[in-house]
C-alpha cells in the first residue's frame, strides 16, 4: 500500500540532468485506512476501538515523509483532497515569486 521513498519516485528533468523526488501518496484511499485515533496518536488502536495495525501503517507512512526530508530535503505529496483551481493558482503564485529573482 504504501510503497517506500526508494520504491517510488518521480523524475524531474533538469536542463540535461534528472533528478528523483520521492512521491508520497497521502490520497483519501491510503489515509481511509487509518482510524483518527492512530493519526493523533500514533497508537494502535487500542482503547477506544478500531484495532488492526492502523498505527503501524501510519508509523510508516510518517518514516516515508522523514526518509524523503533527511534524504532528499522534499517529496512530492499526492493529497487527491486539494482542489485542481488551488493547485494551479498555488503554482502561478510559485512562478511568480520566483520570476522576482
Amino acid at each position: 500500500m504504501c510503497a517506500s521513498p526508494t520504491q517510488n519516485f518521480r523524475k524531474l528533468e533538469i536542463g540535461s540532468e534528472a533528478a528523483q523526488i520521492p512521491y508520497i501518496d497521502f490520497s483519501s484511499e491510503v489515509l481511509d485506512h487509518f482510524d483518527h485515533h492512530d493519526r493523533e496518536f500514533g497508537g494502535g488502536g487500542g482503547g477506544g476501538g478500531g484495532g488492526g495495525d492502523g498505527g503501524e501503517k501510519w508509523k510508516a507512512l510518517c518514516g516515508e515523509v522523514r526518509e524523503a526530508l533527511e534524504n532528499h530535503g522534499c517529496f512530492i505529496l499526492f493529497y487527491d483532497k486539494i482542489p485542481m483551481t488551488l493547485r494551479r493558482e498555488m503554482f502561478n503564485v510559485m512562478k511568480d515569486l520566483f520570476d522576482l529573482l
